[in-house]
């Protein structure tokens, strides 16, 4: 992260913080593989559990990652992915993230959002956050993030919906869909 989008610290959402590498090798397990699917730091503890015969967490959001790690298809692929930062010492710099395969929002709270297609900018570099072309993809990835933040009863802000600028009822987006395109 050192330089990276002219910080020094990882206190912000971009990929060089969230994305955490992690190396897991399992009983029996006979090579290294590299798995690119999402995962969260839940899905260890599910893992954990699993290779070791116990019950999994009935109210817990991880998937255990054993099967990926045996090279197995995932039958339960993770569409999104959530992330938090709630400032450094309380001095109020917080944000929330919600990713998908091809598409990032990070709601900074009190301060402009960001919107990043990460197929076509993986430096996330270009904020498309805003911008009238990309409305009703932002305010889909915002809902589903306001959603996320009150299964959590999370006390921050909300993430604000851009408004319908053509005037017409707001279509249904696939957050995988291209950006600008």
């Amino acid at each position: 992260m050192l330089g990276s989008h002219r910080l020094f610290q990882k206190m912000c959402l971009y990929e060089e913080s969230v994305r955490v590498p992690l190396m897991v090798k399992t009983p029996g397990q006979k090579s290294a593989r590299r798995i690119t699917e999402m995962t969260d730091h839940l899905d260890l503890a599910a893992a954990l559990l699993e290779q070791s015969g116990s019950d999994p967490i009935t109210d817990s959001t991880g998937k255990s990652l054993l099967s990926l790690a045996h090279g197995q298809p995932n039958n339960r692929p993770r569409k999104t992915m959530y992330a938090a930062y709630d400032g450094s010492s309380g001095c109020g710099f917080a944000h929330r993230m919600i990713r998908t395969s091809t598409h990032k929002f990070i709601h900074n709270v009190g301060d402009k959002p960001e919107l990043y297609d990460m197929i076509e900018d993986p430096q996330e570099t270009r904020n498309y956050a805003n911008h009238p072309k990309v409305a009703p993809l932002q305010n889909k990835l915002a809902s589903l993030l306001n959603s996320w933040m009150d299964q959590l009863d999370d006390p921050m802000a909300r993430a604000e919906l851009m408004p319908d600028q053509s005037g017409e009822q707001t279509k249904t987006v696939d957050p995988g869909d291209s950006m600008m395109g």
